[in-house]
């Protein structure tokens, strides 16, 4: 057990320890994870699905010969698997801790459940507490090294050199037409524009000289230098940052989502140490951030953006992001205390993607039309013509330019 004091060293050593231990099984999956872990300790673990009304994300219950991990039904996929880790990850480290407000929770969540058989009881709901942080940063390391958010693409230097390749050819053809041209006008008699083509001549040749051996030899060199690690380390943090301010205005909202202290704002425009680790966890922070406000998420909200981005032409996942986006914005502003909550918030789904890649996708799309339309918490203000005029300006500026490859599904490897 760590003391109140450890520091995140001290803990990230600890998750390390108990990780080298761990067998994952590949392809990797939450629920196998916990038939492992139950036969080595000879205890049956249950999952089961619940619908909190007090803001617990999950919940581990030790009960007469099982452990019972209740996790939040109302989210993504990716973010159960992430709430049923959590809970896992304190029976890996050996948490014991009975907290009275999570006996009242289990109370009013599972009425159900027998009192006398609770042994043990431990929530997801915030980082304040030692072991928290430590069944936290458990988990993600356990998504870090099943490599699930950006999985394998393959041989990146082979089509960087098929690129490279094609490209010198185009330059050999332009190279080829420039001197046909420039015959023509030595032909004709014309001076003028010889020493243009001439210099463009020379440089045609020249990258037709670069590129095709490099293309060519690509494979060889390009493993050599770390070349494909080098593109999806910026891959990466392309999409660490676009993702940053949804999740810098979540954390104003709930600042308990965070696992660590957020830098200062210059200081996070730097690449973090551990790049990987620190993106899965800003993907989970935003789920988090999500679920702590989905109380002032109003439905009014998403209908009207859904009704106008799909009169704007806008389909398929863009039009999700959209609306999602629209929606966080005026469900932030009622957080803030400046204005409340205008409806009950939808309890029977929430958009995003089935797996940890679509679901980054996903993410990235909307933190595109949230950061495109900051002022998009206005609209749900404005009265009439003005208010539908408006939105539909939102929505048009919100998807102008299509998302770039960061924010694709792409099989990465994970962080």
């Amino acid at each position: 057990m760590t003391r109140p004091g450890a520091s995140f060293r001290r803990l990230r050593r600890r998750c390390d320890e108990i990780l080298s231990e761990l067998p994952l099984p590949m392809p990797f999956d939450a629920g196998k994870l916990c038939d492992t872990v139950a036969r080595r300790r000879s205890r049956t673990i249950r999952l089961e699905p619940m619908r909190s009304r007090r803001g617990v994300m999950g919940l581990w219950v030790a009960v007469d010969g099982a452990d019972l991990i209740f996790y939040e039904q109302v989210t993504t996929p990716p973010h159960q698997e992430h709430i049923i880790l959590h809970e896992l990850s304190h029976l890996l480290c050996g948490h014991d801790m009975t907290d009275l407000s999570a006996a009242e929770q289990v109370r009013l969540l599972m009425p159900s459940l027998d009192s006398g058989m609770v042994h043990r009881i431990l929530s997801r709901d915030s980082y304040s507490v030692v072991e928290e942080r430590e069944a936290e940063l458990l988990a993600s390391l356990i998504m870090r090294r099943s490599r699930r958010m950006f999985p394998p693409t393959g041989d990146v230097s082979t089509g960087i050199g098929q690129k490279l390749i094609v490209a010198g050819l185009v330059a050999a053809l332009a190279h080829h037409v420039n001197k046909a041209m420039l015959l023509a006008v030595a032909a004709l008699g014309n001076d003028h524009v010889r020493p243009l083509g001439h210099v463009l001549d020379a440089g045609l040749a020249l990258v037709t000289l670069v590129c095709v051996p490099l293309g060519a030899t690509m494979p060889a060199w390009g493993a050599f230098l770390r070349v494909p690690a080098l593109l999806e380390w910026l891959r990466r943090y392309r999409v660490y940052t676009v993702l940053r301010p949804l999740w810098e205005d979540l954390y104003r909202a709930s600042p308990q989502i965070a696992l660590l202290r957020p830098p200062h704002r210059l200081a996070g425009l730097l690449p973090p140490r551990d790049l990987g680790l620190r993106l899965y966890r800003r993907v989970i922070e935003i789920r988090d951030g999500r679920t702590v406000i989905r109380h002032h998420l109003d439905p009014a909200v998403a209908a009207a953006a859904r009704e106008r981005a799909a009169a704007a032409g806008i389909t398929g996942r863009r039009l999700d992001a959209v609306v999602e986006a629209a929606t966080l914005s005026a469900a932030l502003r009622a957080a803030s205390g400046d204005e409340a909550p205008a409806g009950e918030s939808p309890r029977d789904a929430v958009p995003g993607g089935d797996d940890l890649a679509g679901d980054v996708a996903f993410l990235c799309d909307v933190a595109r039309a949230y950061r495109r339309s900051r002022r998009a918490w206005r609209l749900s203000r404005l009265p009439g013509a003005r208010r539908l005029r408006r939105l539909r300006q939102a929505c048009r500026r919100s998807v102008a330019s299509p998302p770039d490859d960061g924010g694709r599904a792409t099989r990465r490897s994970t962080p």
